[in-house]
């Protein structure tokens, strides 16, 4: 009995701390060279396009990486966001080559890829991936 009660413990703590890891996906942003990043609270997962799915059959975005972001991190990049989503003048209906596209929930945008914010958005971006 008492090693029943020893392995239900670990099974519940396992399952305590898969629930915990895995934050669900507040914003999803694809770059203009369809790279991926998915942002949760507490993380930054950046899924980079493979050559085989690039336009040109060329392209990498690179390596996949992640990074815990900090309560500020999340906040900064969730301004951006939301200052992207209420300019717009750089919004567009469709989605043509080099267009951002930023999805929250089941609303998704398209941004021109000359954007002042998105601009700076990927700056900041690639510059927390690069720093972790």
């Amino acid at each position: 009995m008492k090693n029943f009660r020893v392995v239900l413990v670990v099974i519940f703590t396992f399952l305590s701390l898969g629930t915990l890891a895995k934050k669900p996906i507040e914003y999803l942003y694809i770059d203009g060279n369809n790279n991926t990043y998915e942002i949760s609270a507490s993380l930054l997962n950046y899924i980079p396009i493979e050559p085989k799915n690039s336009s040109s059959g060329e392209y990498s975005g690179g390596v996949a990486l992640s990074v815990i972001l900090s309560e500020v991190q999340f906040s900064e990049i969730e301004s951006f966001i939301k200052s992207i989503f209420k300019d717009k003048e750089y919004l567009a209906d469709n989605r043509e080559m080099g267009f951002g596209t930023i999805r929250i929930g089941n609303k998704t945008k398209f941004i021109h890829r000359d954007s002042p914010l998105l601009l700076q958005m990927n700056t900041h971006l690639k510059s927390l991936l690069a720093n972790s």
